[in-house]
């Protein structure tokens, strides 16, 4: 939503963005494992390196 949209929704009902907003934290791996229930779990991302590329030289021009 945009802060345009949020502040008309605000202006009409006459409110403050705060009273429209609710911010909560859970953590992702628990939501994860509640949304998959029964299913093969899925991996967890944070596990996950990124590999280093290795830069070769195309010797074909030769």
């Amino acid at each position: 939503m945009s802060f345009a949209v949020l502040g008309a929704l605000c202006d009409i009902l006459g409110v403050e963005p705060s009273e429209l907003i609710v911010f909560t934290a859970s953590d992702a791996r628990t939501n994860r494992q509640k949304a998959i229930g029964n299913a093969a779990p899925l991996p967890d991302l944070r596990d996950y390196r990124p590999v280093r590329a290795r830069i070769i030289t195309d010797d074909t021009d030769h």
